[in-house]
C-alpha cells in the first residue's frame, strides 16, 4: 500500500495553541513530538518508507523543518501543497491524482496527520484488512465503536458482511449528527464513528468522483495538465469545501466499513485531549508552569507563565502567552465559534502565535507599534535566513550573543554580541550562523506595512 498524510487543516476547535498559520498537527500536543510526526512514525511499518504529506502553500516551511528534523533518514517525503485548505474532498482528490499520475495502482491509505492510536498491532491488522478490501474494489473507512455521543463525527450505520472479510457494506453514512440522533445511535451497536481513515484503489476512488461529481474532478484534473495554461489558485479556490465523506462516502454503492478495536482519538478539542490524558489524584490535567489548589477535573494548561487555579472545578484554562481561553468542560466543541469571531475580527491571534518556529530557529514577537515590530530571533547552529529583501520596512539588527555573517547588498562581514547593521529598504540581504551555539538576535522592524507578506526571495 501507499500512505498519504492530510495535514493542511486548522484545528480551529483546539485554539488558541492551534492558529491558522500554525495548525494544531504541527504542535506538541501529547510528548516530544508534534502530532504529524508521531502519525509518520506510526505509519512507518506500513509504507516503503515513501510517505506523501499534502499540506498548504502558507505551511510549506513549517512542513519541512518537522520533516527533516523527524530523525529518520530513510523515509522519502513528497510534499503535495495546496492552494488553499478546502477540507479533505479536494485534498483527497487532489493525492488521488497525483498518485496516479506517478503510475500508482496499490490501494492508497489516507490518514489524517492529528490523530492519536494506541494499540498499534492493532491498528496494523486493521490497516491490512483495509488493503484486502479496496483490492476487491471497495472504498474503505476505519469504523470505531462509539464511547460517547458525539456530534462532532460521522456515523456509518454498518450494513450486511463482505465475503471473506472482516468488513461491512455501509448501509447509511451521516455526518455530524444533531445531539438527539447521536443519543440514539449509540444505543445501536451497528452504528459506528467514521474515524477519517481511508482506503481505496486510485482508479476505484477516481471513477467513483467521476461519475458523482465530473465539474470537481476535470478541474483538479486540470491542475496535472501541462497542455493548457491554468491558474492553480483560481481553479482551487472554486472547489468544494466539504469532507470527502459527504462528496464521495455518503453517495458511493462501494463503500465500505471495518470495526476497529484499537484505542482511537482525533484530538480535536480540549475536551478529548483530556479525556486521554494522564490525570492526578483530583482528576486534573496540568501541562507547563501550573500550581492547581484544591481543584477537580480541571484541565490547566500554560506555555510560559506561572499558572495558578485556586478551588476550581470542570474547567478548561489554556494560556497560549498572548491569548487565554477558558471554558467548562463539556463546552470545548464551541471554541470554533470563537475562533471563527476572531477570525472574522481581523484579529491576529486567530492567525499566528508570538513564538513562530522555522527550520532556521525561532522568533519571538515581544513589542509593537504603529510602525514598528520587534522580534527576538533564535538562529540555530549551521543555518541561514535566505538571501531576501523588503520594499516597505526597514531592519536593524543587534546581536545579542553568539556570532553571525551577514550578507547585505552583496558585501559580507562577521558581527557578535554587541554589533548591530540597519538593513534599508530593498536591499538583498542574508544572515547565517557559522558557529556552533545557537545565535539571538533583536531584530526591529520599521515603516508603513510590517506584513509577513513584503518579502521577495532573491
Amino acid at each position: 500500500m501507499k500512505v498519504a498524510v492530510l495535514a493542511g487543516g486548522v484545528g480551529s476547535r483546539l485554539w488558541p495553541l492551534s492558529r491558522e498559520r500554525y495548525p494544531k498537527q504541527l504542535i506538541s500536543l501529547t510528548g516530544d513530538k508534534s502530532l504529524l510526526q508521531n502519525t509518520i512514525d506510526r505509519l512507518l511499518p506500513l509504507c516503503d518508507n515513501h510517505i506523501l504529506i499534502v499540506g498548504i502553500d502558507a505551511h510549506k516551511e513549517d512542513l519541512e523543518w518537522q520533516l527533516s528534523s523527524n530523525g529518520d533518514s530513510r523515509i522519502k517525503y513528497n510534499i503535495l501543497l495546496e492552494p488553499y485548505p478546502r477540507n479533505t474532498y479536494a485534498a483527497c482528490l487532489y493525492l488521488t491524482l497525483y498518485l496516479e499520475k506517478q503510475g500508482v495502482k496499490d490501494p492508497i491509505l489516507v490518514v489524517p496527520a492529528d490523530h492519536m492510536i494506541l494499540n498499534e498491532e492493532l491498528f496494523y491488522e486493521v490497516a491490512k484488512d483495509a488493503e484486502k478490501l479496496a483490492e476487491k474494489g471497495y472504498i474503505v473507512t476505519f469504523g470505531i465503536k462509539p464511547s460517547f455521543a458525539s456530534t462532532g463525527f460521522g456515523y456509518i450505520l454498518k450494513g450486511e458482511r463482505i465475503d471473506g472479510s472482516k468488513g461491512f457494506r455501509i448501509s447509511k453514512f451521516e455526518e455530524k449528527p444533531s445531539l438527539e440522533r447521536a443519543k440514539m445511535y449509540i444505543q445501536n451497536e451497528n452504528y459506528l464513528w467514521n474515524s477519517g481513515m481511508f482506503m481505496w484503489k486510485p482508479e476505484v476512488f477516481l471513477s467513483e468522483v467521476k461519475r458523482l461529481d465530473f465539474e470537481t474532478y476535470e478541474k483538479v484534473r486540470s491542475l496535472f495538465d501541462d497542455k493548457f495554461e491554468r491558474d492553480p489558485e483560481k481553479i482551487y479556490s472554486s472547489l468544494p469545501s466539504i469532507p470527502v465523506d459527504k462528496a464521495v462516502m455518503e453517495k458511493s454503492n462501494l463503500g465500505a466499513v471495518i470495526p476497529s478495536g484499537f484505542e482511537w482519538s482525533d484530538l480535536g478539542s480540549w475536551d478529548s485531549l483530556y479525556d486521554v490524558a494522564k490525570k492526578n489524584k483530583d482528576g486534573n490535567v496540568t501541562t507547563g508552569d501550573v500550581l492547581a489548589l484544591h481543584c477537580r477535573n480541571s484541565f490547566m494548561y500554560s506555555t510560559g507563565k506561572l499558572m495558578v487555579g485556586i478551588d476550581l472545578e470542570d474547567l478548561i484554562v489554556v494560556d497560549a502567552d498572548d491569548a487565554i481561553l477558558v471554558c467548562k468542560r463539556g463546552s470545548s466543541q464551541y471554541v470554533k465559534d470563537a475562533f471563527d469571531a476572531l477570525k472574522e475580527q481581523g484579529r491576529e491571534e486567530s492567525q499566528i502565535h508570538r513564538t513562530v518556529y522555522r527550520f532556521w530557529g525561532q522568533k519571538t514577537l515581544i513589542s509593537r507599534g504603529d510602525n514598528f515590530l520587534i522580534y527576538q530571533v533564535l538562529l540555530l547552529p549551521k543555518k541561514e535566513i535566505l538571501l531576501q529583501m523588503h520594499h516597505h520596512r526597514s531592519e536593524n539588527w543587534i546581536i545579542l550573543s553568539g556570532a553571525v555573517e551577514i550578507e547585505k547588498d552583496g558585501k559580507k562581514g562577521f558581527y557578535h554580541r554587541g554589533d548591530s547593521i540597519l538593513i534599508p529598504k530593498s536591499t538583498p540581504h542574508k544572515i547565517s550562523n557559522p558557529g556552533k551555539i545557537s545565535a539571538q538576535i533583536l531584530e526591529i522592524w520599521q515603516g508603513e506595512y510590517l506584513e509577513e507578506d513584503d518579502v521577495e526571495y532573491l
